[in-house]
């Protein structure tokens, strides 16, 4: 075997040779010992192949020479040697760990830098030297040894990979040195080594010290990292069918990765919020994955996984306002928020009971974005920039429970304010269409229409304000806090919300609305 390691260099050769050893090597074989000394004598000359080769390197590098092809494939398949065997086998006695790191760090220089394929072997190997030092720790600790040396030492190399994985994560986003396959590599060792060292790893409180957990920052880089890698549209046509399969693969890997960390909740679920909004787009590729995420965070939290839905929708909307002019409701454009909202609240099934606080949450974040008065059009009497997501939001509402629209209705009513008399224009629809949506079906009379008639608004009780206030604090939750998405439920924030103005004749019927759902809905 040690032979066929030292002259072939394919993949599956590689492979094979290291699964076999490590089934000769287990300790119920007869032939345990002999076998353990032929492993040690293969790894010792693994290691030393690939100690020359880098240091045959390195000597050109520093001279400002260039190696030539046998140095470079010298080195680069000693790296994959390595690699392959540190996937079955613990090559720590070795002590390669600093120079692999070191050939890393070379890598930002462009002109040390290893062949990128060498680069991948070196991100590999150090990934599994880190699992390896786990599970050398925890025989340790189930021994009821002193491993605090190992301990530190194992963090110290954890923090040090974690950190060179997101430079080059972010160096591939910013299209600088590193090249795609590389930035590939280091996006799933980020992402498994999330999981490996997840907060399960507190239920041992020795090893609590490793847990490592996904700041706002990396956060960030992952999610841009999908959004770059895996949601884009294909514009190779002349690639062969076998090709895009194979390539559709490998991305539908890429986001199960990321989605995974959403499932365990090793991130917040808020953070999948770009991964939702792709649900009609991507689905007939991704459609199943992001479904069954979906689910599971359902089951996490329900009233978070809403919440998060209603992200998805306001992204969406504004991506539609990059341009800075107003959304048209009859745009094709519009067309695909509402399908994706459509989607959403089928997803909630038929008992409305159950997921009442959920749904509740969804018009609460979709009321405080539409009329958002930081994003207020300059005219004071105009409609607020963002009206037109209550169109969207009316998807939801045959989700509510009577007695929660009438809640609903009173929310609303806090965030907008009477104003002066203005032109009644088709941009005020969205807001008549979202109130006759709360109230169809719900009374004997018929929906208001632009048209009708003034009434005066009625005054509300205090007992119904009060529903209204704990209905609002019902559904907060500490994960969110609402104002990174729009604006605060504080006072302060509501009282900069009631700056929004309605015209006068669209007065009219929001407040016949309020007198049909109040005279009509009895409270639970």
């Amino acid at each position: 075997m040690a032979s066929i390691v030292e002259k072939h260099h394919d993949t599956d050769v590689l492979e094979t040779c290291a699964k076999t050893l490590e089934l000769l090597c287990t300790n119920s074989n007869a032939i345990f010992t002999r076998c353990d000394v032929a492993r040690s004598t293969l790894i010792d000359m693994i290691i030393n192949k690939y100690k020359e080769a880098v240091d045959d390197w390195r000597s050109l590098i520093e001279g400002e020479e260039t190696p030539d092809e046998d140095k470079t494939f010298s080195v680069v398949y000693s790296l994959k040697k390595v690699a392959t065997f540190y996937n079955c086998h613990s090559l720590g006695n070795g002590g390669i760990w600093d120079s692999i790191f070191k050939d890393r760090s070379d890598a930002k220089d462009g002109n040390k830098t290893l062949p990128e394929e060498a680069v991948q072997y070196c991100i590999s190997a150090r990934f599994f030297a880190i699992l390896w030092d786990l599970h050398h720790l925890e025989k340790v600790m189930e021994n009821e040894a002193n491993g605090s040396e190992q301990l530190q030492q194992l963090k110290v190399r954890l923090y040090m990979f974690m950190d060179t994985r997101k430079e080059l994560l972010m160096s591939g986003q910013n299209q600088t040195y590193v090249g795609e396959v590389i930035v590939l590599q280091a996006y799933l060792t980020i992402c498994d080594l999330l999981v490996v060292f997840c907060d399960q790893l507190g239920n041992n409180p020795q090893l609590a010290e490793l847990v490592y957990e996904a700041d706002h920052g990396l956060q960030i880089q992952l999610n841009d990292f999908i959004q770059n890698y895996i949601f884009i549209m294909e514009e190779d046509d002349e690639q062969d069918e076998h090709s895009k399969i194979e390539e559709l693969h490998k991305r539908r890997n890429f986001l199960a990765s990321f989605c995974k960390l959403i499932v365990y909740n090793m991130m917040p679920t808020k953070v999948a919020a770009d991964v939702f909004k792709h649900c009609v787009k991507y689905c007939n590729d991704y459609g199943d994955i992001i479904k069954a995420t979906l689910g599971k965070a359902r089951e996490i939290n329900k009233t978070n996984c809403a919440r998060t839905m209603a992200i998805s929708l306001t992204v969406l909307f504004r991506e539609l306002q990059r341009d800075g002019t107003r959304v048209n409701r009859h745009s094709e454009e519009f067309v695909s928020p509402k399908e994706l909202a459509k989607r959403f609240a089928l997803s909630f099934g038929l008992d409305a009971v159950k997921n009442r606080e959920a749904i509740t949450a969804v018009h609460w974040e979709g009321i405080l974005f539409s009329v958002n008065p930081l994003e207020s059009s300059e005219d004071d009497t105009g409609p607020p920039r963002n009206l037109l997501f209550l169109e969207i939001l009316t998807e939801f509402t045959n989700k509510l429970l009577k007695q929660d629209k009438r809640v609903v209705l009173t929310f609303l009513d806090r965030h907008i304010a009477a104003g002066m008399p203005s032109s009644c224009g088709e941009d005020w629809q969205p807001l008549l269409l979202y109130l006759n949506s709360l109230v169809h079906g719900e009374t004997d009379q018929p929906p208001v229409t632009s048209k009708r008639a003034y009434s005066c608004k009625k005054e509300y009780a205090a007992e119904e304000e009060e529903q209204g206030e704990e209905a609002e604090e019902a559904t907060s939750d500490q994960e969110f806090n609402t104002g990174e998405l729009v604006t605060s439920h504080t006072a302060d924030s509501v009282t900069v919300a009631t700056n929004v103005v309605i015209p006068y004749e669209i007065q009219q019927d929001v407040h016949q609305v309020y007198e049909q759902q109040f005279s009509n809905i009895q409270s639970p």
